[in-house]
């Protein structure tokens, strides 16, 4: 089952996001592949420690946290930080 939560991120998140992910340092996706993966995979990627994808992050799963119906419909026991990726 698919639940849509809207505006869960408001229109300055939204440009706000948009303006990290085009002033960031982008990396070949291959890094966090597997070795069958990685010969096919052809993706950019954020670094997982680089500054732009933790301010990212933090605009992303911050409001999720405060949104009671993701809470509900998920009960999610852990979040893995998400990744962010070019195609």
């Amino acid at each position: 089952m698919l639940l849509h939560i809207p505006d869960v991120l408001d229109a300055a998140a939204l440009a706000r996001s948009d303006a990290l992910l085009r002033q960031a340092d982008w990396a070949d996706g291959r890094t966090t592949a597997g070795s069958q993966a990685a010969t096919v995979k052809n993706n950019l990627q954020l670094p997982e420690a680089s500054p732009v994808a933790r301010q990212l992050r933090a605009l992303v799963l911050e409001p999720r946290a405060k949104t009671p119906a993701f809470s509900s419909a998920a009960l999610p026991k852990r979040i893995s930080p998400p990744l962010f990726n070019r195609y």
